[in-house]
């Protein structure tokens, strides 16, 4: 999700952008220009432009300007060789990668394997592993969609013959490498879901929700003080909570404060604040350092209400060592029905278009940073994002991109270390639509006026519906990117 804050470029970017946009749908529909600019005119679009900037106030702002036909001819440009930082409109880069690198069909798998056999009464005698590869959308999944994803995996193996398990639950998750996935962010972004960590084996946002309820003791306002009820989901995650809540005895707007305390192996979450007596319950959600744990609650959990009794419960999971030195390499087969090591199913993601069209409409950082990472490992076996980022720098140069022009440094934009001049976003957008695949690009992205990040945007102009762009927004900065249909059906970029 985009962090909002303060956007000082917000008058250029509700008036400026969208009424250049209009000038642009009506002046430009058959509008052709060499690749260096016509002379500036009094009556020239340039001219028309320029006027409207003139009148706002950018004192102390950076900012770029570049526009293209779909023949690839410069329209208008101001500082557009300017690099600055691109926000989310990065995620444009890692979706193209993605697309080109990987196939509009591509599916992500999510393996369900048996270590162990299975008896003729259906019981597992070992253990169930999940392993994972950093499907996207699994990650971007609410509570709900979550709880029922993992009822919907519990009824497969159900399917399949499976009652119980009498060993444990284990978590594979060694395909994505989460050890740099947010040290080029913010301190204060790692507090929050759109901060989250990435893993392999990704759901619902790896963030753990809290629920924060007045003490029923305090229905009886002569109680001072007494402790707020703290619950959290996945109830069987492995985390130290620390209730710190008081319920005061008087009514006023509750203030509750969450706080995780990341140790190397364990995870803690310290919750602070005061509720009234009479308050709903509060909700508040925190990112995880080790989400595996957490997905391996929700699959336990459901397994558990479908009536597959799990006996050792957790039991645990590896990002970078091999999980049969945890586990062994045991029940050799001897037994009837028996299975040394076995894929029960596979859960697959749906296709990458629809895929990238989520992360670019809603703009979802994690769905981004497993994609960059996939990509990596799809191509080079290691999922981490200086090997996905160095396969796609390899196709953009064979694009005739620049990779030196850019300074890359995450998946989903949120590092204000990112750089890019709009001019060669330009160049990345003409490049993606001119490719075979340039329909599934374009319909990953936000339509003004209509959905995503610019569904209130443009609602009663009239380019409602005729713009289709990726939006970066984070305090102090605001971009837009991408296609504009003319009334005679061509494109500017």
């Amino acid at each position: 999700m985009e962090r909002e804050g303060i956007i000082l470029m917000r008058r250029l970017k509700d008036i400026v952008l969208l009424t250049c946009l209009f000038a642009v749908l009506i002046s430009l529909s058959g509008c052709a220009a060499g690749r260096t600019q016509k002379p500036v005119t009094p009556k020239s679009f340039a001219h028309q432009l320029e006027s409207m900037i003139a009148s706002q106030d950018l004192i102390g702002t950076h900012w770029g300007i570049c526009i293209e036909n779909d023949q690839g001819e410069l329209l208008y440009q101001r500082y557009s060789n300017i690099r600055t930082i691109p926000a989310s409109t990065i995620k444009l880069l890692t979706a193209a990668s993605a697309l080109v690198l990987l196939g509009p069909d591509y599916q992500i798998p999510t393996e369900f394997v048996t270590i162990g056999y299975i008896d003729t009464a259906g019981i597992l005698q070992g253990d169930l592993v999940i392993k994972g590869y950093g499907d996207p959308s699994l990650a971007a999944l609410d509570q709900l969609e979550a709880i029922r994803i993992a009822d919907q995996w519990a009824d497969t193996l159900q399917q399949l013959g499976l009652s119980g398990i009498t060993g444990s639950i284990w978590g594979d998750a060694m395909a994505i490498r989460s050890q740099d996935s947010r040290l080029p962010w913010e301190v204060d972004d790692l507090y929050h879901p759109y901060g989250a960590n990435v893993s392999a084996l990704s759901l619902a946002e790896n963030s753990l929700r809290i629920c924060v309820t007045p003490s029923e003791n305090c229905m009886d306002l002569q109680i001072w003080m007494d402790s707020a009820d703290v619950n959290y989901w996945p109830l069987s995650t492995p985390i130290n909570l620390k209730n710190d809540v008081k319920t005061l005895p008087i009514a006023h707007l509750g203030r509750i404060y969450v706080e995780p305390m990341y140790g190397d192996t364990y995870e803690s979450v310290v919750v602070t604040g005061e509720v009234s007596p009479v308050e709903r319950p509060i909700y508040r959600s925190i990112p995880l350092k080790h989400p595996e744990s957490m997905f391996l609650a929700i699959v336990t959990e459901g397994l558990t209400s479908s009536g597959i009794e799990v006996a050792r419960g957790i039991g645990g999971y590896v990002t970078t060592t091999r999980l049969s030195i945890f586990i062994g390499d045991y029940y050799p087969g001897h037994h009837i029905g028996a299975k040394h090591r076995d894929t029960l199913f596979v859960h697959w993601s749906p296709p990458l278009s629809e895929m990238i069209t989520f992360i670019n409409t809603e703009s979802h950082n994690l769905g981004a940073e497993l994609l960059i990472r996939h990509i990596g490992w799809k191509h080079n076996t290691v999922g981490n994002f200086r090997v996905g980022k160095r396969v796609a720098c390899q196709w953009l140069t064979s694009a005739g991109l620049d990779v030196n022009e850019i300074t890359w440094v995450d998946g989903s934009g949120l590092a204000r270390r990112n750089l890019m001049s709009p001019q060669w976003v330009v160049q990345l957008l003409q490049f993606m639509a001119n490719h075979p695949y340039a329909d599934y690009f374009r319909e990953s992205l936000a339509v003004m006026g209509q959905t995503g990040t610019l569904e209130c945007r443009g609602v009663d102009s009239p380019i409602n519906g005729h713009v289709k762009a990726k939006t970066g927004s984070m305090s102090g900065v605001s971009n837009i990117s991408g296609y504009l249909e003319t009334e005679k059906g061509h494109h500017l970029v």
